[in-house]
């Protein structure tokens, strides 16, 4: 069995899992409230915005040839998207949302020499920005406690799909004076895609939030945490596959954000 079946059959059990946790999250306040009014199942829809408290990037920015370390990651100023959920016998919260953060940083190695990169050009530089985005969508279960007004809450997921995006930008600089090289013709273009993600799937998400309900509205802020696990495996240099996603961004392991949700609930 290769490594990546593995990694997916993985995947497969986590999720099972955690959807058997969600069931008996259901079940129980279901039981406890038999002897009183059921109550109805109540779909809500909204948005959820907040603030990342770290960047998205780790420390690798990897290519089919070669990695170079990150440098001027900067942390995302918004993470923002919407949401659908259902609040199921007042208590036990379901929700599929997607979260959307704007990417950028910057990597910084000798250029290569030859297709492979086996040999690197001393006294060349091979700058690399990239500007994307990433989005996430998470799948969470919160448990609330108590019944008045404003009530705590704690729960979990995970992070169903991943989807990162852009373009990255490569200039050639001279060292000795900090001239730009004008790329060769055949070896570097700008503005090539970036469209991967390289870690183990799934990742983890917690969280732990107040509600606040009035009439029709419920405001939710909250503390989220998600646990990414970069991929520690050394990409195989020299092989340039037929196919493929091209240069990857090796994701930072801690991701912690402070969100407010606002959403609004059905008849």
């Amino acid at each position: 069995m290769t490594q990546r079946s593995v990694f997916t059959s993985f995947a497969r059990q986590a999720f099972w899992l955690w959807m058997l946790a969600v069931l008996v999250l259901i079940l129980v306040p279901a039981n406890q409230a038999r002897a009183q009014t059921e109550s109805p199942v109540v779909f809500e829809f909204g948005v959820r915005g907040g603030i990342p408290l770290q960047n998205i990037m780790g420390s690798r920015w990897i290519t089919t040839v070669t990695q170079s370390p990150v440098q001027n990651s900067d942390r995302s100023w918004i993470a923002v998207g919407p949401t659908f959920g259902a609040m199921i016998h007042d208590r036990v919260q379901v929700e599929f949302g997607a979260m959307y953060r704007p990417v950028r940083f910057e990597t910084e190695t000798l250029a290569c020499a030859d297709s492979e990169c086996i040999s690197r050009v001393q006294g060349v530089t091979l700058h690399d920005s990239v500007r994307g985005h990433l989005w996430e969508f998470p799948l969470t279960a919160n448990y609330h406690f108590g019944h008045r007004r404003v009530r705590p809450y704690v729960g979990g997921g995970i992070v169903l799909s991943q989807n990162f995006g852009g373009k990255s930008s490569v200039r050639l600089i001279d060292r000795a004076t900090g001239n730009e090289i004008p790329l060769p013709v055949g070896l570097g273009f700008t503005g090539f895609p970036v469209g991967a993600l390289i870690q183990h799937e799934p990742s983890f998400v917690f969280n732990l939030g107040l509600r606040w309900k009035t009439s029709r509205l419920n405001i939710q802020p909250e503390i989220r945490y998600t646990r990414h696990r970069p991929d520690t495996q050394q990409p195989n240099f020299g092989v340039v596959p037929a196919q493929g996603p091209g240069p990857g961004v090796s994701p930072r392991a801690d991701q912690v954000y402070f969100t407010i949700g606002l959403s609004l609930r059905g008849k």
